[in-house]
């Protein structure tokens, strides 16, 4: 067995999506192999801006063989009175494609039947491939394809050459109209514009020599941090990273260089974001920070030559940074000229959704909404009601308008030149908080309580006039919105159910006629969101699920409980417990008696059941005393105690007897058991 290499050459692919297509890709092929029946061994995922490629080793030569086996209709129904065969013989054979005397006969439990058995060969590696490879680019998590030329296949870039090669040889293919071959190409400017690879194994080796080509992704992104640590080692400062710019420019080079420049020194005057907004999102450039952690004006880009006179390179790049750093200035002292709050008007141009008005008519309905949950928001009124109507102000501004990025960062700088509240300040800057999972929340209990506003205005709002999510589209961001709304709720303890705040903002909407379910539409929607959060995180699905949906209506009040049933998990009782609890549940689902009424202590008379009453007694002040001061972590350990009396009840006591009045009384004692049990969670639905 020998080493596969696929390499489908293209023009520059996407940087900002090459890692995933890299990885895509890499797994696309080595699943389809595997699910053909293709032997492969250990695989190399490779991609640099013009090609995807993989090298598997120890890949068969074919399929595996397999063993067709096919049974067919029984001997009774198989041959008539006569012996002679039936239709359905006849058509067994013609299936399998042989005589019916070929066909042979196999026995179970249930009778006889016929029966035909045949080897299939494996189909040559060099048949299945072409197919094989076509369906793996055509899966690849493109957002937008492209034809070129007068083809009709698809692709995220045109493809310009495919290499092939099981080993030494050569695996002629046509995939979207290329031909396979033995050739590469190597790096623009330093390497060969072609290059033979000779085998499988030598391609890493060919392009890297020859080519200056380093195909791994990994490898090109550690050449690139091993620059940077050098270079980090001669500076007075630090280089700052940011993992998703690393990965966009390891998606744009072949040959990583080094290059290290400066602005002018004014230009530090301007925010710290508006400079590092300017230089990674325009320019892919990398800040430098002192020791002191100031930003400096040097910064460090990463070329795709060696250059042989560095200091032509370093100056070009320093004159394209130059007008972008002079146009953020010019934005700035345009937008500092005027106050942050002379914008607002203009918020009434700019439509938020047709059905649902303008942002000025979203910013007058959230400052109504801040202003009702203040107090339960710890928030004083009058800074979230400045807040509430400055927070979108900026989108109005210059500079919100050239680097989108920015809204709300440069909404605080404004605000506070305009001479605002430090809290309004800290609370425009953080309102699109959480932007992306694992984001942080509003720090500021002005923050949070205009950013909560925000996000259940849009939910409410958008699923009033019909635009929930739907599947793989949430063209709002709804779903992130939703996990705002709990996160912010929880990790800042504000105890207030959502269906309180669905009615506050509900209230808002005086001219939209809303759906009557839509409530409970956006509490299912809600509560989704939290499953799906709570999962990630590790949470033991049947945790969440043990706990009532739609009746815990309180995001603070579900994180208690969900964090108290964890605990419980963890206790040398529960697996008894949820087991006894089950128990309980079956036998009162089968029983007639349904009485819920309260038991009689004269009625008792097994010592088990006693004993089990006694026990219930005396633990019941301590239980109340514990849920009605949510200390439900302490309630469940409370209940453990409960257990050896339960498990003694069942052994001992028959809840079936003759003496209904006392069947009654156990049935009423279950009851009040079970209620115990369910207080927190429906214990019976966690699997120990």
């Amino acid at each position: 067995m020998e080493s596969l290499l696929i390499e489908v050459g293209t023009e520059e692919l996407p940087p900002k999506s090459l890692k995933k297509l890299c990885l895509a890709f890499s797994d696309n092929i080595a699943k389809l192999l595997t699910k053909t029946g293709v032997q492969i061994g250990d695989s190399i995922a490779y991609a640099t801006p013009r090609r995807l490629s993989i090298c598997i080793k120890n890949v068969a030569e074919k399929q595996n063989d397999r063993i067709d086996e096919r049974k067919g209709p029984s001997t009774a129904h198989a041959y008539d009175e006569k012996g002679e065969p039936t239709k359905a013989a006849t058509g067994f054979a013609r299936s399998c494609g042989v005589d019916l005397s070929e066909l042979s006969t196999t026995k179970s439990s249930e009778g006889e039947w016929l029966y035909h058995s045949q080897k299939i060969e494996g189909i040559a590696l060099n048949k299945i491939l072409p197919d094989l490879i076509l369906e793996a680019l055509k899966t690849l998590p493109v957002a937008k394809k492209m034809r070129w030329g007068d083809k009709k296949d698809e692709f995220v870039r045109p493809i310009q050459w495919l290499v092939i090669l099981h080993g030494e040889r050569l695996v002629p293919a046509t995939v979207m109209g290329v031909n396979s071959g033995n050739v590469t190409r190597g790096h623009r400017f330093h390497g060969q514009e072609k290059i033979v690879i000779p085998n499988a194994e030598s391609y890493e080796e060919e392009l890297r020599v020859k080519g200056c080509v380093i195909p791994s992704f990994e490898k090109r992104k550690g050449c690139i941090l091993d620059q940077i640590q050098r270079v980090n080692e001669r500076l007075n400062g630090k280089i700052e990273l940011d993992d998703d710019l690393l990965d966009e420019v390891v998606g744009l080079v072949e040959w990583p260089t080094l290059i290290m420049g400066s602005f002018d020194k004014h230009f530090l005057s301007l925010p710290d974001e508006v400079l590092i907004s300017s230089m990674q999102k325009h320019q892919k450039y990398f800040p430098v920070r002192s020791n002191e952690d100031i930003l400096t004006n040097d910064f460090v880009t990463v070329c795709n030559i060696e250059s042989i006179d560095p200091d032509i390179v370093r100056l070009g790049n320093e004159r394209v940074i130059r007008p972008r750093l002079a146009d953020a200035e010019f934005f700035f002292q345009t937008d500092t000229s005027k106050s942050l709050e002379s914008h607002q008007e203009y918020l009434g141009r700019m439509t938020f959704q047709k059905k649902l008005g303008t942002l000025l008519d979203k910013t007058k309905r959230i400052t109504v909404i801040a202003s009702e949950i203040s107090e339960v928001c710890k928030a004083k009124q009058i800074n979230t009601n400045r807040a509430a109507q400055l927070a979108r102000c900026d989108l109005l501004s210059e500079m919100v308008g050239e680097f989108p990025d920015l809204q709300g960062v440069m909404g605080s700088y404004y605000a506070e030149k305009d001479g605002e509240n430090p809290e309004v300040c800290l609370a425009i800057k953080e309102f699109y908080h959480p932007r992306f999972s694992g984001d942080t929340i509003p720090s500021t209990a002005t923050g949070r309580c205009i950013t909560l506003a925000d996000k259940i205005d849009s939910i409410v709002g958008l699923f009033g006039v019909g635009l929930a999510p739907t599947g793989d589209k949430d063209f709002y961001a709804l779903r992130r919105a939703a996990v705002g709304v709990f996160r912010i709720i929880v990790e800042s303890n504000i105890e207030i159910d959502l269906q309180n705040l669905i009615s506050i903002a509900t209230n808002q909407f005086n001219k939209i006629s809303f759906p009557d379910k839509i409530t409970v539409d956006i509490l299912t929607f809600i509560d989704d969101r939290m499953r799906a959060y709570y999962l990630d995180t590790g949470l033991p699905i049947d945790t969440f699920n043990s706990i009532p949906s739609l009746k815990i209506i309180s995001p603070m009040e579900k994180d208690r409980r969900i964090k108290a049933v964890n605990e419980y998990r963890e206790l040398p009782e529960a697996r008894s417990l949820s087991a006894a609890n089950k128990r309980i549940t079956n036998i009162l689902k089968k029983s007639v008696e349904k009485n819920r009424g309260a038991w009689n202590q004269k009625l008792l008379i097994d010592d088990s059941e006693k004993k089990l009453a006694e026990k219930i007694s005396s633990l019941r002040p301590q239980l109340e005393t514990l849920f009605n001061e949510r200390k439900y972590v302490g309630y469940m350990k409370k209940l453990a105690e409960l257990n050896d009396a339960v498990n003694n009840f069942f052994e001992s006591v028959m809840i079936i007897c003759d003496e209904k009045d006392i069947q009654h009384n156990r049935v009423a004692l279950l009851h009040d058991l079970q209620d115990l049990f369910g207080k927190i969670a429906d214990i019976g639905k966690i699997q120990l």
